[in-house]
């Protein structure tokens, strides 16, 4: 399993600590990965090859604001009926979720990625447009 993060450009790394990657795909989180502030681990909990790189940068983006003092925990997100709602609403009001998610589409754009960038920033802009 890959654990490198040299992909990522040496801008971005260059004068930090390299976080460990580790992975528990027995993991009973709901999520494909997370990081723990202060722990600089990021952990996968599901080996999916189509967003694996995608869910280390995003979680690479909280290591960074970490270290940076710039992140405070997430709110806990629990979903409703409506998945695409509470997705949109999570990522609107935790100016450090988008952050990463453009992060991460930046770094390592996916399908996964564009689609929720494009619908949230659609959904978002026309909301603001009313």
């Amino acid at each position: 399993m890959n654990t490198d993060i040299s992909w990522l450009p040496r801008s971005i790394r260059k004068g930090n600590p390299i976080p460990n990657v580790v992975y528990d795909l027995n993991s009973d989180i709901h999520a494909t990965a997370f990081y723990v502030l202060g722990s600089h681990t990021i952990t996968i909990v599901d080996y999916d090859e189509e967003i694996i790189a995608s869910s280390i940068a995003h979680e690479y983006c909280h290591f960074l604001q970490d270290l940076n003092n710039t992140v405070k925990p997430a709110i806990k997100l629990d979903f409703g009926d409506n998945y695409e709602e509470d997705i949109k609403q999570y990522f609107s009001t935790q100016p450090h979720e988008m952050e990463s998610l453009l992060f991460e589409y930046k770094h390592s754009k996916t399908w996964q990625n564009d689609w929720w960038l494009n619908k949230l920033l659609k959904e978002i802009k026309e909301c603001n447009e009313r």
